[in-house]
């Protein structure tokens, strides 16, 4: 569905190299590295956020340069790692922003409403639909950005660290649910602990290069220690860093 070829982008002292990617329907994949090893510029790149120097994403075969934004929209959803709003609206008129793009005259609205309540109670936030977003915990917030990002149904999705402001049990949560959807899902994440049960596949960011691309089978100490340049052991299963 999605593929990379040789994409290269150089800003701000900063560069992204990607020699060749390519991400199955339905996979689940988490990216990892130190704080600006070239991951948020990974999304801005897939989204088309950012246009590369040179280099092919293509969706489905076709160039994402050929694909208006109005497409775009039913193709990708992204959760940007820092989600803000100026207007103070209720819960639930945030996340029935992720219904915009399928909107019809035809179809009336009521089928629209119907699907943000779906998503609102699936993400347990039905109870707070009618808090404005001034009234909600930083977590809270992130919650109603995750149900927002899944109420575009689109069958990719892009989450730059989702859950930083979760806590542990709706972190699980979230994570359940992502991984029993029929999508791609790429999300950054920093918890390799937790992530690592519930994704398929691990790319490994340093300096603006992949360093690995690893399955759960492949994932060792070795890989976490070049990738964070510090000791890593393994015990029962569980990396300890130190």
């Amino acid at each position: 569905m999605l593929y990379i070829e040789d994409v290269y982008i150089e800003r701000n002292e900063f560069t992204l190299k990607l020699e060749q990617l390519q991400f199955s329907d339905n996979c689940k994949v988490a990216l990892l590295g130190e704080n600006g090893s070239g991951k948020t510029t990974f999304f801005s790149i897939v989204t088309g956020l950012l246009k590369a120097q040179r280099g092919l994403i293509t969706y489905n075969k076709k160039s994402l340069m050929d694909i208006k934004t109005h497409e775009r929209a039913k193709i990708f959803a992204y959760l940007p790692q820092f989600f803000h709003l100026i207007f103070n609206f209720t819960v639930f008129e945030i996340v029935h922003f992720g219904r915009f793009p399928f909107y019809n005259k035809r179809l009336g609205n009521n089928q629209q409403k119907e699907k943000t309540d779906k998503v609102l109670e699936l993400l347990n936030l039905t109870k707070m639909k009618f808090k404005r977003w001034s009234e909600l915990s930083g977590g809270e917030k992130q919650r109603v950005a995750i149900a927002k990002t899944l109420n575009q149904e689109t069958p990719i999705l892009y989450l730059d660290e989702p859950f930083s402001m979760l806590d542990i049990k709706h972190q699980i949560d979230c994570l359940k649910i992502i991984q029993c959807l029929n999508k791609l899902v790429i999300l950054s994440t920093h918890n390799i602990n937790l992530i690592k049960n519930y994704v398929d596949r691990f790319i490994f960011f340093k300096n603006g290069n992949i360093l690995a691309d690893l399955n759960i089978n492949e994932l060792n100490e070795e890989v976490l220690n070049s990738t964070y340049e510090v000791p890593v052991k393994r015990i029962n299963n569980y990396f300890m860093f130190s």
